[in-house]
């Protein structure tokens, strides 16, 4: 019942989100970018920010890149492939919506270089994560956030 009432509400903030941007004459990619991959990252955030505080920083660590990887998969490639096994048909994919998609997981594999080699330090490797590494990674979203609305933009 539960995962009903998630799905019905995901598919009303869809469907309000999509006549906001109509509304306001915007590209739907950028009220999608910037209002509903924030809104469900909320509570990916405030997961990962109760294990941090409690001392289990792999723990917050591995639900920030796992549900990002989960979110890839299962909300991009299984609606595709359960589209095409319903009804037999192919989806055309814009190639702007492609690239786009690559530059944000691009980001999000630069994001975990970035942990992987501020970590090592000198004879073992251990991730730590202080003010200026967080800065720094707030920075590389906002950088994957405005680069991936200017592509948008100048595709549109």
């Amino acid at each position: 019942i539960s995962f009903l009432i998630v799905a019905l509400l995901s598919e009303a903030i869809m469907v309000l989100t999509a006549d906001f941007s109509d509304l306001c004459d915007v590209p739907r990619e950028i009220t999608g970018i910037l209002v509903l991959a924030i809104g469900a990252q909320v509570p990916d955030t405030l997961e990962s920010y109760s294990m941090a505080k409690c001392g289990k920083a792999n723990g917050a660590m591995s639900n920030a890149f796992s549900s990002q990887i989960l979110n890839i998969v299962g909300g991009i490639a299984l609606p595709y492939f359960i589209f095409s096994l319903v009804t037999g048909a192919e989806l055309n994919v814009n190639l702007t919506h492609i690239t786009t998609m690559g530059l944000a997981l691009g980001m999000l594999i630069i994001a975990l270089v970035f942990m992987v080699a501020t970590g090592c330090r000198w004879w073992r490797c251990q991730v730590v994560l202080d003010r200026t590494n967080g800065l720094l990674l707030l920075g590389l979203y906002v950088v994957a956030t405005v680069g991936c609305t200017v592509k948008i933009l100048l595709t549109s």
